[in-house]
C-alpha cells in the first residue's frame, strides 16, 4: 500500500473521529487513533489548512499542559438534499441545503405537476445557483426504482428509462446520488434511532391513492435486487389487479396484506411503516383482523412511522454521505 494512500486513510480516519465526537484536543485524537504524536500532529495541522477543523479554546486537560481543543467544522461541505413527494395527489419537489450535522442553511418547494426530466435538472440548476453556500454534493429521492441509473420502475411509469445522472453531469460537475423514496425514509428511520434496528427490516411506503414502496434492510444492508426492482409492491399479485386505496380503511387492510405476505416471504424482526397521518389504532386492529399473520410463528414489532419529512431527509443525508468519512 502507498504512502498516500496509508495516509489518506489516516485522514479518513481522523475526520470521521472529529465528525463523531465534534470536539477534542490532539492526546485525545491519538490515543483514539493509535496514531503517532508526530502522524497526528501532521494530520492535524493538513485538516486546520483545509478548513475540516478549526481552532477553539485552550482547555486545560485533568493531566499535563494546556492544549487546545480543535472542533469540527460542519460547514466545510454542503448537501443538496431533493425529493420528489406526492402533495394532494400533485407532485412538488421539496429541496434542503444542510451541513454535515443536517443543519438546514436554506429550503425550497417547487410545483411539479408538470413532470419532465428537464423540469427536474432545472429545479436541480435553480437550487445551485440560488444557493448561498457552496455545494458538494447532491443526494436526489424519487417514486421509483433507480439501477445503473436508469429508473426501472416509477411512480405512473412517469420516470421510467430516466437517465437523470447522466443529463446533469451535462451541466454541473457536482456529484449526485439517486435513491428510491421508501428505502430512504425507511434507512432515515433508521438513522434516527440511533442504530437501535437490528436484524431485518421491512419498511412500507404507501401514500393514499398510489401504489406501496417496499424496502429490505437487512443487517445494515439494502437489498435491491436484479434491476433494483426487489420489494416493487405494486407486482404484488394481490394488489395488482386493485384500485389504489382511496380510505383509510382501504389502506390499513392494503397494509395489512402486505405485512402477511412479507412476514412469511423473509421473517423480519421489524416492519416500519410510513405514514403522515395514519391511526396507529386502525393499523392495529387491521393486524388483529389477518388470519394469515395470526398463524405466523414469526412476531415481528410493528413500527409506525409519523415524520415522514424528518426520516426523508435523514435518508438523503445518509445517501449523500455514504462511502465517506461522515457516513450515517
Amino acid at each position: 500500500m502507498g504512502t498516500n494512500m496509508i495516509r489518506k486513510q489516516n485522514l479518513d480516519l481522523v475526520k470521521r473521529i472529529m465528525f463523531t465526537n465534534q470536539k477534542m484536543v490532539a492526546s485525545e485524537i491519538g490515543k483514539e487513533t493509535g496514531l503517532s504524536v508526530v502522524t497526528t500532529n501532521s494530520l492535524i495541522k493538513e485538516l486546520l489548512e483545509d478548513q475540516v477543523i478549526m481552532e477553539g479554546e485552550v482547555i486545560q486537560p485533568p493531566m499535563g499542559r494546556p492544549a487546545i481543543e480543535y472542533v469540527f467544522n460542519a460547514d466545510h461541505k454542503h448537501s443538496l438534499l431533493l425529493s420528489i413527494q406526492n402533495n394532494r395527489s400533485n407532485l412538488c419537489i421539496v429541496a434542503k441545503l444542510v451541513n454535515l450535522y443536517g443543519e438546514e442553511k436554506q429550503e425550497w418547494l417547487m410545483d411539479y405537476t408538470d413532470v419532465s426530466l428537464d423540469k427536474l435538472i432545472a429545479a436541480i440548476l435553480s437550487c445551485l445557483n440560488d444557493s448561498e453556500s457552496h455545494v458538494d454534493n447532491i443526494a436526489l429521492s424519487i417514486p421509483g426504482k433507480v439501477f445503473h441509473d436508469e429508473v426501472t420502475s416509477s411512480w405512473g411509469q412517469q420516470f421510467t428509462g430516466w437517465r437523470i445522472k447522466e443529463v446533469l453531469a451535462r451541466h454541473t460537475d457536482i456529484p449526485i446520488s439517486i435513491q428510491n423514496d421508501a428505502h430512504l425514509t425507511t434507512i432515515g428511520y433508521f438513522v434516527r434511532r440511533n442504530d437501535q434496528l437490528k436484524g431485518t427490516i421491512v419498511g412500507i411506503y404507501f401514500p393514499k391513492e398510489s401504489s406501496p414502496g417496499i424496502t429490505i434492510f437487512s443487517n445494515h444492508t439494502l437489498i435491491e435486487g436484479n434491476l433494483g426492482l426487489a420489494g416493487e409492491g405494486k407486482y404484488l399479485p394481490f394488489l395488482m389487479d386493485k384500485n389504489p386505496p382511496q380510505t383509510d380503511q382501504e389502506l390499513v387492510d392494503a397494509i395489512s396484506e402486505v405485512i402477511s405476505f412479507y412476514n412469511a416471504a423473509l421473517a423480519p424482526n421489524f416492519f416500519v411503516i410510513s405514514s403522515i397521518h395514519l391511526s396507529e389504532d386502525l393499523v392495529v386492529d387491521a393486524l388483529d383482523r389477518n388470519g394469515y399473520l395470526r398463524q405466523h410463528p414469526n412476531e415481528p414489532t410493528i413500527l409506525i412511522d409519523t415524520t415522514f419529512q424528518e426520516s426523508m431527509t435523514s435518508g438523503l443525508r445518509w445517501l449523500a454521505n455514504e462511502n465517506t468519512p461522515y457516513h450515517l
